[in-house]
C-alpha cells in the first residue's frame, strides 16, 4: 500500500533522514518548533534538524487525529523520544502544516520538550 504524503514525510522524520525530509518542503519554508526561533529556508531547517537530531537517539510519531482542510494538515498525537541514554519519553504534540503543490510551506510544532531533556 502506498503511503500518503504525510505518512511518507513522518517516516523520514522518524528515521532521521534529513535529505529525504527536505524534498517535501519548499525552498522558502518557515518551520517553528516549540519555543525555538523560526527556521526560514531549507538550509536553516537542515541545520536545526541536524542539531536537534544529534541531541536524541530516536523519535516516533503516533497520531490520534489528522485533519485536512484548505491546504492545511493538522496532526494531534504523541511523540516518543528516545534519549541518548536509551530511555524513552512520550510527549503530546500538535503539528500544523500549510501545504502547497505537495510541498510544506509552513510547519508549526506545538509541544513541550522539557520532559525529554530534564533529569530523570
Amino acid at each position: 500500500m502506498k503511503l500518503s504524503w504525510y505518512e511518507e514525510v513522518f517516516e523520514h522524520i522518524d528515521n532521521k533522514r534529513v535529505e529525504e525530509f527536505l524534498s517535501f518542503i519548499s525552498d522558502d519554508i518557515k518551520l517553528t518548533f516549540a519555543n525555538q526561533p523560526c527556521a526560514e529556508g531549507k538550509e536553516a531547517v537542515r541545520s536545526a534538524l541536524t542539531v536537534f537530531w544529534q541531541m536524541i537517539y530516536g523519535l516516533k510519531h503516533q497520531f490520534t487525529h489528522v485533519f485536512e482542510s484548505e491546504g492545511h494538515v493538522i496532526f494531534e498525537g504523541t511523540v516518543k523520544y528516545t534519549r541518548l541514554d536509551q530511555t524513552a519519553v512520550s510527549v503530546p504534540c500538535v503539528t500544523i502544516i500549510k501545504v502547497s503543490d505537495e510541498l510544506a510551506k509552513e510547519w508549526r510544532i506545538y509541544t513541550d520538550l522539557t520532559p525529554v531533556f530534564s533529569a530523570h
